[in-house]
């Protein structure tokens, strides 16, 4: 008995299967492909939206991080303020800087206090140094209202009061030139004088409106006077920063020396 094979459909029966083995397979290859996308695509939202989420928890944590620092710089703040009117020898009363000019070159600032209050007209306006713990000063009242009170600060022009030199003593009459320029003018320095770069100067006292050892800056440059060939001008940097001030203490200051103002040629208590 003999079995004859039929080589040629052996062959294309291979041929076909080889065919369709690699069609089936760029089919599953695709299919595969297909699923990766859509399993990368679902993980990739997923990703995202874990990313979105986490973004959104910084910002809340980096808020309260920010509304840590600036409460905790406000009762720091508040807590010096409380800290030195204590230590002040003269009534005074604690007040908010409520406006200053924008373009930072006014002569003027209001505060949060007024009659009600208690203030009045040339009370002497000081706040306490971001770089020391002296009192500074920063002006005085010029206009009262009954809740507000505009306080002319040392820079403005015009502006005049009777300060030392707190190393060498010499005393003179500190003017402001306008909050545009850099440094106040002390007049009234004997030329013989020997000021040190770096002096501080401080109010000398014997005022109607300041008392004694307010601080007002230190000397900055020494110039000659052009007018009165006796005396020298001295340029004083002054503590006071009109950007910077939010809070000052007001205050309740009376001297206790006999009336001398008929014999001043400076009406603005000095």
């Amino acid at each position: 008995m003999s079995t004859k094979i039929d080589t040629n459909k052996i062959y294309l029966r291979s041929h076909l299967f080889g065919v369709l083995f690699s069609f089936e397979k760029s089919i599953l290859d695709i299919r595969n492909s297909l699923v990766d996308v859509f399993i990368n695509a679902k993980n990739i939202k997923e990703l995202e939206e874990e990313l979105e989420n986490a973004e959104q928890e910084i910002l809340y944590y980096r808020e309260l991080s920010r509304l840590y620092t600036h409460l905790k710089e406000e009762n720091d703040n508040l807590r010096n303020m409380l800290r030195l009117e204590k230590e002040i020898q003269y009534s005074a009363h604690y007040s908010k800087v409520i406006f200053r000019d924008p373009s930072l070159v006014s002569d003027f600032l209001v505060i949060n206090k007024g009659k009600k209050d208690g203030l009045r007209i040339n009370m002497p306006v000081v706040y306490s140094s971001p770089n020391s713990e002296k009192l500074v000063l920063v002006g005085k009242t010029v206009e009262v209202g009954l809740d507000y009170t505009r306080v002319k600060v040392v820079t403005a022009k015009n502006f005049f009061v009777g300060v030392r030199s707190q190393e060498t003593g010499y005393t003179g009459v500190l003017r402001g030139q306008g909050s545009w320029h850099q440094n106040l003018a002390l007049d009234y320095i004997p030329v013989e004088a020997t000021p040190i770069l770096g002096e501080q100067i401080i109010t000398s006292g014997g005022s109607d409106i300041y008392p004694e050892g307010l601080y007002v800056g230190e000397i900055q440059g020494i110039g000659q006077n052009v007018i009165e060939e006796f005396f020298q001008i001295l340029y004083i940097k002054s503590e006071f920063e009109y950007s910077k001030i939010s809070e000052v203490f007001v205050l309740d200051y009376v001297n206790n020396y006999p009336d001398f103002s008929e014999f001043k040629d400076i009406d603005d208590g000095i």
